[in-house]
This record gives C-alpha cells, structure tokens and sequence, in this order.
C-alpha cells in the first residue's frame, strides 16, 4: 500500500468532526485540513479540503474512493490511536478476512506519484486577473488530484501556485509539494500543458481566420460575377 503519514492537528472526542488531519502521501505531497466526520452512529468517514467554485463546493484535493478509504483508513487509525488508547490497528486488521482475489490490494492502492494529467481550465489574456493566465486540475496515478491550481505571471516568468488557505498563521498551501524534486517535475507538467493549450488555441484562430477570409473572398468573386 501506499506510504501514507498522518499527522494530527486537533482531537475531539465527541461531535461531528473528531479531528483535523494533515497527511503526507510517498513524501512528496501533503494535504491539509482533513477531516474525521462522525456521521452519528459511530461510522467515521473523511472529508477533503474543499472550497466554493463556480458557485458550488468541490474539494480542492480530492481522491478515488478506493485511494480515499485507504487514507480514512489510516486518519481513523491515528485519531483511535490517541482517543482510544484500547484501539489495536493491527488486531483489527488480522480479524478481518480478506477474499483471495482481493489479495491484489495493495498493488491496486499503490500510488506512484509519477504520472501527472493536467486539464487546464480558464485561461485569461494578460491585461486580465491580476497576473493569473490559467486554473489548472492535476490528477496523479488517476487516483489523487488537486484544484483550483494557479498558472500566474510573475516579473521572472510564469510560475505554478498551487491552493492555499488562510490561517492563523497566515496564508498556507492546502496541498504542499515535499520536496524539489517533486515540484519541478509537478510545475514542469501544469506548464507544459498551459502551453500546449495555448499553442492549441492559437492554431484553431489562425484556422477560423483562414476560414473567414476564404468566405470573403469567395463573396467577393461571386459579386464580381
């Protein structure tokens, strides 16, 4: 499975929300504000970071449903780890029989964090948006992705801002890039779609005005006529 890392922020030990959770996926990326949801009858289940787009909520990182049990899983074992210090995650787990054909499990959990889809959304001209040229949508391994991304122009260039939140102690990322490494070949990735979809674009106006000035001619030789 998966290297997850849990991290807790808050614990309650009763209510809807029993906790707020940072997690750290392969150690290269790390969501924020997780939470624990108590649905009233003792069931525990997750949910993302999320924040108003286009008029609706939508989680900012989101997750398959089979990625998003296996961090449940492992933000439930974390928060009964230290709300119920009788709470064995492993016992639990060998109580549990698991079906020979989904032995697989941990092969299908296993993420990567190296195939990264990028679909840019809403690009703007640079007279527009306070320097934000693009949002963007990375989806990694096609089992955990992040909204609301930022392509925006800087005084060096184009950079890639990824989600943030304001807190308490100012604003913070929702979803961090671990290390150097990771966040080049992340930045690498939105960047190169941002241009793919521009030179796009630009081919499809250049096609419409080729068209339009087809037509034009074509009028013209038929008044002529």
């Amino acid at each position: 499975m998966s290297n997850i890392k849990v991290e807790l922020n808050s614990v309650y030990p009763s209510g809807d929300i029993r906790a707020y959770a940072t997690v750290t996926v392969e150690d290269r990326l790390s969501i924020r504000g997780i939470k624990l949801m108590d649905d009233g009858n003792d069931n525990v289940y997750l949910e993302m970071p999320s924040r108003k787009i286009a008029g609706s909520m939508k989680e900012i990182c989101f997750a398959d449903a089979e990625f998003k049990d296996q961090l449940r899983e492992a933000v439930q074992d974390a928060y009964y780890a230290v709300a119920v210090p009788a709470y064995d995650a492993e016992q639990e787990f060998e109580l549990e029989e698991i079906p020979e054909e989904e032995n697989d499990m941990e092969e299908r959990y296993e993420i990567q964090m190296e195939n990264i889809d990028v679909k840019i959304g809403s690009v703007y001209p640079s007279t527009e948006n306070s320097g934000i040229r693009a949002f963007a949508v990375a989806t990694i391994d096609d089992s955990i992705g992040i909204r609301s991304i930022k392509i925006v122009e800087g005084g060096d260039g184009l950079f890639v801002a990824v989600p943030s939140r304001k807190t308490v102690d100012g604003y913070k990322d929702v979803c961090s890039l671990m290390t150097v490494e990771y966040k080049e070949m992340f930045n690498k990735a939105v960047l190169d779609s941002y241009h793919q979809t521009i030179a796009q674009s630009q081919e499809e106006e250049m096609d419409d005005e080729q068209e339009q000035e087809q037509e034009e001619n074509n009028s013209m030789e038929m008044g002529s006529m």
